[in-house]
């Protein structure tokens, strides 16, 4: 992924956007975590190149959604997480601690949740 990235900021792009699911049913807190650490190593990479080569600041946006279960899919029959750890997760991506070239957008969790329960009927 850093060298995808590299490779764009090489050839003049600043801006990346990283898109990630939440809630999986194998997922844990370090994955959870990965999230921002993956950015940061992002946007160390561009700041790799020297600064006269460079096309202005770096934008990282990382966009997440949050999983509900499809039916006929593989994961049809998985539990999907409850609201409040969307609202957990919320919280945590959007904290104001986060560098400043670093964007989180969570999706909204209040339209998964209606439409998981829509589907559900």
């Amino acid at each position: 992924m850093t060298n995808g990235a590299g490779q764009a900021f090489e050839g003049g792009w600043t801006k990346v956007k990283l898109y990630f699911m939440l809630g999986l049913p194998t997922e844990t807190q370090e994955d959870m975590e990965g999230i921002a650490v993956l950015a940061d190593k992002v946007a160390r990479r561009y700041y790799e190149i020297p600064k006269d080569q460079r096309n202005g600041k770096c934008q990282i946006t990382a966009s997440s959604s949050f999983f509900v279960p499809k039916p006929f899919s593989p994961l049809q029959w998985a539990t999907m997480q409850p609201m409040e750890f969307a609202q957990t997760e919320i919280k945590i991506r959007t904290e104001p601690t986060l560098p400043t070239y670093f964007s989180a957008r969570p999706g909204s969790c209040r339209g998964f949740f209606v439409r998981s329960a829509d589907s559900a009927t």
